[in-house]
């Protein structure tokens, strides 16, 4: 007997392929087979890694991270490491818990902590988590994070669906209020399981243009459940840039009951947190009750500009660029200077 899932790929593998009268793809048909895909998953509990590939000329600009990822109809947690921080991001009942652990160098034992309370809305790219850079999720422009399929396409202009090379293919433009071009996503989706198996972002603006390429590399599949095991990232200034990060995914749990507990966020004493719902921050016990009066939120000193790839830092290469360029023109002024200067002593 078929399971949701896959009885929309049957119906549209027989819609797409059966014969030249067949109807033509939709995206409401697309859409509806997807979300069963993603939806089977009713829960998962994984270990996943997230590293530069070494060849990558952005390589330094991407922080090792690893970390565990549990779903359940309770919610999502996602633990994680990078650099000198932990940090675990609880989204439940509409509503997202982020704290962070930092740690000083000199004695790991040492942390300041922080936590931050927000309305649920997309997922944060830190977490380099299989279930957003798997394609469980999509990448948008603004806010930076990753949304639903049905998400997105509600939001997106110009779009279209084929099939193309046995893969069905949405393409679409998404703008933002920061960007005058819109980015241009296509979409690759396959017709055997509907999860996507790639993603091409393009963005151009006036003086630069950048490729980001998500593409999954591996599925597991357990009792015709599907989930992303490797995925590769790419980015850079061509069409067809060089990978630059990858993730993978072990010991792999799908569908198998997760305590609920486990969907609880245990802090440290006396953590400061900033409650953006409310528009407050107050310092909460490790039972987490607040154990100090509300004070009004105060906002960040320098509010950061959405990026599309917010993992790299393509601005730093054009710093570079101008930094060589101010080095050649300072020792070409040098030059001039010396044999000005060694003419009049002569």
């Amino acid at each position: 007997m078929l399971r949701k899932p896959q009885f929309f790929a049957a119906v549209l593998w027989i819609t797409v392929f059966s014969s030249a009268h067949a109807a033509p793809l939709t995206f409401e048909s697309v859409i509806q087979a997807h979300q069963a895909a993603r939806e089977s998953i009713i829960s998962c509990s994984c270990r996943y890694t997230w590293e530069a590939v070494e060849s990558s000329p952005l390589a330094d600009s991407v922080p090792k991270t690893t970390g565990v990822f549990e779903k359940s109809p309770t919610g999502i947690r996602i633990d994680y490491s990078h650099s000198n921080s932990t940090f675990t991001l609880l989204r439940k009942n509409n509503i997202q818990q982020r704290l962070q652990k930092k740690y000083q160098s000199a004695s790991p034992k040492t942390f300041e902590a922080g936590a931050e309370i927000d309305t649920d809305q997309v997922e944060s790219p830190s977490t380099r988590s299989p279930w957003s850079w798997g394609l469980l999720t999509f990448p948008i422009k603004s806010p930076d994070g990753f949304v639903t399929l049905e998400h997105l396409i509600s939001k997106s202009l110009n779009k279209t669906i084929s099939q193309r090379s046995g893969q069905i293919v949405i393409e679409a433009d998404l703008k933002d209020e920061y960007e005058p071009t819109p980015a241009h996503i296509t979409i690759f989706i396959s017709p055997e399981h509907f999860l996507a198996t790639k993603v091409i972002m393009k963005l151009s603006s006036s003086d630069r243009s950048f490729t980001g390429i998500y593409e999954i590399k591996s599925f597991s599949n357990q009792d015709n459940v599907y989930f992303p095991t490797e995925y590769l990232y790419s980015f850079g200034d061509s069409d067809n840039p060089p990978p630059t990060a990858k993730g993978t995914v072990t010991s792999l749990i799908l569908n198998k009951p997760i305590s609920n507990q486990r969907f609880q966020i245990n802090y440290p004493g006396s953590t400061p947190v900033r409650d953006k719902i409310s528009g407050t921050q107050y310092i909460v016990s490790s039972d987490g009750m607040r154990i100090s009066p509300e004070e009004k939120l105060l906002p960040p000193m320098t509010p950061e500009k959405p990026t599309l790839f917010p993992e790299t830092k393509p601005q730093s290469l054009t710093t570079i660029r101008v930094i060589v360029i101010v080095a050649v023109v300072l020792i070409f002024i040098a030059l001039i200077y010396m044999r000005v200067r060694n003419a009049k002593l002569a």
